[in-house]
């Protein structure tokens, strides 16, 4: 393992003269590469050319494109229109987030949902996806390789490694890297014809398909807390505000019914015995 380390760093930070020396060889430019790539790209529909016939080749990626272009190349006759379905903790589906900032009704909610379920996106620590944010080289990486299977998956590195290096090694050892782009700044951000590059390099990867809906459910229970529970609610109602009142149902008076003759004579006996057995009141004349 650790042989592999070493011969991985050293691809890593070093190889990237490669792809660039056998393009001079070849005498092809690196526009001419690019070029052919978008070509290969939209043949194989990872790209999409809008109205114009451009297909923005220069335009930073983001998340969101790079998610499309790697779910249509690894899975392109995967239908994933019931991809809600199998994620969904119960049915009817409840939940309204993929998540915390993407809506199951986001345009490529499908694209994020299929991304979930083959393992390519998990999402931001906070639990959020920011599906607009520009991707780096390092990024990238990641999501194609894992996408491809050809990340050394197990693989420990020592902890001084970055963590982009496991990811990006592929990618130089398939001679993947643009000849634009620098693996020493991993940092870089990608553009779409750069992306393009990626992906026509690795054309004849065989890909293993992951497929395992079961691992999204936690996020989606992350995205979608539960609604509030009765005892929750109940808890509310006791705690509020004193001007508030509350008024509580008060029990009928029972009918009072006349006293009877009888009634009436013992009362009134009663009443001429304890007056015959209380003392006389003593009257002292000064």
């Amino acid at each position: 393992m650790t042989s592999r380390v070493v011969l991985g760093t050293v691809l890593t930070l070093a190889a990237l003269a490669l792809p660039a020396s056998a393009l001079a060889a070849s005498g092809t430019t690196t526009q001419d590469a690019q070029q052919e790539a978008v070509e290969y790209a939209i043949e194989a529909g990872l790209m999409v050319p809008n109205t114009q016939g451009d297909v923005r080749a220069d335009d930073l990626i983001t998340r969101r494109e790079l998610v499309t272009m790697t779910l249509r190349r690894i899975y392109p006759n995967r239908d994933f229109s019931r991809c809600f379905e199998w994620i969904a903790p119960s049915l009817p589906i409840k939940y309204t987030k993929l998540f915390s900032d993407v809506l199951i009704t986001d345009p490529s909610a499908e694209a994020f949902c299929g991304a979930m379920v083959t393992g390519l996106i998990s999402g931001q620590p906070d639990g959020s996806l920011r599906p607009e944010a520009q991707v780096t080289l390092a990024e990238a990486a990641k999501v194609i390789t894992r996408g491809f299977g050809i990340y050394q998956f197990g693989r420990i590195d020592p902890p001084s490694m970055p963590w982009y290096v496991q990811y990006l090694d592929p990618l130089v050892e398939h001679d993947a890297v643009p000849a634009s782009l620098s693996v020493q700044n991993p940092r870089q951000r990608l553009t779409r014809g750069q992306a393009a590059e990626i992906f026509a390099a690795l054309e004849q990867v065989d890909v293993t398909p992951d497929f395992r809906p079961a691992r999204a459910a936690a996020m989606i229970e992350a995205a979608n807390p539960a609604p509030q529970t009765a005892v929750a609610a109940a808890k509310v109602e006791i705690t509020a505000p004193a001007s508030q009142t509350t008024t509580l149902p008060v029990a009928a008076e029972e009918p009072v019914s006349a006293p009877s003759r009888r009634q009436i004579v013992t009362d009134a006996l009663l009443r001429q015995a304890l007056a015959a057995a209380l003392p006389r009141p003593v009257v002292v004349s000064l």
